[in-house]
Formats: C-alpha cells, structure tokens, sequence
C-alpha cells in the first residue's frame, strides 16, 4: 500500500512556518530554537557555537536569537530554480503571522535600544520571539504571560508590553491601508484625467449638452416671475396695453406666413418694439386665453396662427 502523508507535512519548514532548527557543535544534537536554553541548562553545557541546519550559518553564543526565520530546502538546494509557492487568494499574511513576525521584530530593536522599553519588557519580548503561539487578544495574553512567564496579568509589566504591540500593530496597520489606498487613488485620478481630457465620446458629449440646455430651458420657464411696470402694475392688466401686444403678435405671425415660431423668440420681439419687459409665461398665458387665433403647440414653445 502508498502511504499517505498530510499535505501540511510535505510542506518546506519556512512555508509551515515553525521556527528554525540548530545543530549543537559540542553533541551533534538537532535543537528547536526555542529549546536551546533547555539543552544548555540541561543536556550540554559546552553548547557554545550553534548551526543552522537550513543555511548552515554558524552563531556563537546568543548570536542564534537574532536569526528567526531561514530559507526552505527546496529554496536552499534548487538555487536559481526555485520558485516561490502561490500566496494565499488577495495575498494576504495570516494575522498570527503577522504578530508573530512583530514580537521578533520588536525583540530585535528593544534589544538594539532602537525602540526603548523597561528591562522586563525586553526580556521578555526575547523570549517570547522564540515561540509561534503567542496570544493576539489582551484576554489570552495576559494569561499567557501568568503561565509561561510568572508575569502577573494585571500588572505593570503586563500592561507595558501589551501596550507597545498594541501600538506598533496599529501603526502597521495604517501603513498598510494607507500603501492599499494609493493605488486606488492615482486610478481614480487617472479616470478622472481621461475623462477631462476628452476621454468621452463627441456624440455623447453632444446628447448631454443639448439635455443640459432643456433642462435650463425648461427651469426658467417655470422659475420665470410675472413682470410689473413702474407703478408695480402687470402690463397685460392694462386693457390698452394687453390690446396693443395682441395686435403685435398677430402681424408678426402674419409675417411668417403661416409658419410655426418660438414662444422665446416672439417674447423677445414683442418686448424689443413696444419697449416691455414681458416674460414667456405672460405671453404663453395670453396666447392660450385666445385659442380661436392662436394655437399653441403641445410643449408650449411654439405657436401659430389658426386657419
């Protein structure tokens, strides 16, 4: 029978991601890093120079702390060949990765002084660099560091910890939105700049204005104000006067011989000879109170004389 193995096992160590392993020069043992303080303390005090077994790297004394991750074997033996596996569907990091990575990453700068932190805290974030399960919420962390490490879960130390991971995560965070944000950005800055510049197409462009022109059109004629005389008084209340533009517009329609004319062009004539100053509307009223003469068309901008 074909044995079978989970596909996890299979797996190169750095894609599992488990921590790095080291070869002890003194008894040839292979050591977890984080049971390399175990192995000195308990099993060979002439521990003194560790290798790597992925990169074979050599390190001396506590020169083994700083070196968290390592390359796979296949990475390690197929040299320019080797071809990094298929990130995860939108490649994104797992968030335990991802925290686990910032616990080695602030290890490294506490103990450098490039981040400062209490002696505690930077002890403890040493240790804590050697392991992969370290608690994400402040519930769980805080009993994790009473267990693994003695550290009161109320206490000062506790909260001084959980409180610079807290502040680094975040701040990763927001470097992270805002770095996915610029690209979407300069996208829309370019749609924007397309269409500026004459991305759109000239008949379309033309259908709009010619819509932008009616719907103008259309707003002043119902927005369009009853005019007053001097007195205050509507000119076409005036028996005379309203008597006077009838006559005015029936010899300017009987000049277009019958032709259909634009309420808006009639307005303007009427107003430019007999010096008024009447609006559409007011017109529009007087033709529709004379529909015997006058015959208005279905959208009230044109009219014509009746036969």
């Amino acid at each position: 029978r074909r044995l079978s193995f989970p596909s996890s096992l299979l797996r190169p160590a750095a894609a599992r991601g488990v921590m790095v392993s080291f070869i002890c020069d003194a008894c040839q043992e292979t050591v977890r890093k984080p049971k390399v303080e175990s192995h000195y303390q308990r099993k060979c005090p002439n521990c003194w120079v560790l290798s790597c077994v992925d990169c074979g790297v050599r390190f001396e004394g506590d020169g083994y702390k700083s070196h968290n991750t390592c390359i796979s074997e296949a990475e390690k033996y197929q040299g320019a060949l080797y071809r990094a596996p298929a990130k995860a569907a939108g490649g994104k990091v797992d968030p335990q990765t991802r925290w686990t990575d910032l616990v080695a990453r602030l290890a490294a700068e506490t103990s450098t002084g490039s981040v400062s932190a209490g002696p505690q805290v930077v002890e403890l974030l040493d240790k804590m660099a050697q392991l992969e399960n370290v608690p994400r919420k402040q519930k769980k962390f805080c009993n994790f560091l009473n267990s693994a490490f003695h550290v009161p879960p109320n206490g000062p130390v506790a909260k001084e910890l959980w409180d610079l991971l807290q502040k680094h995560w975040m701040a990763d965070k927001e470097a992270e939105d805002k770095a996915k944000a610029e690209p979407e950005s300069a996208a829309v800055k370019n749609a924007q700049a397309g269409e500026s510049g004459g991305g759109a197409c000239p008949v379309d462009s033309d259908k709009q204005n010619s819509k932008t022109e009616a719907k103008a059109e259309s707003k002043k004629d119902q927005s369009a104000d009853v005019s007053t005389d001097s007195a205050g008084k509507p000119p076409l209340e005036d028996a005379e006067c309203a008597i006077k533009v009838r006559k005015e517009i029936k010899a300017l329609m009987k000049a277009k011989k019958g032709e259909k004319v634009k309420v808006k062009e009639l307005t303007a004539d009427i107003n430019k000879r007999l010096e008024l100053g009447l609006k559409r509307k007011e017109i529009k009223a007087m033709l529709a109170s004379k529909p015997k003469r006058f015959q208005l068309s279905t959208c009230g901008k044109l009219v014509s004389l009746q036969q």
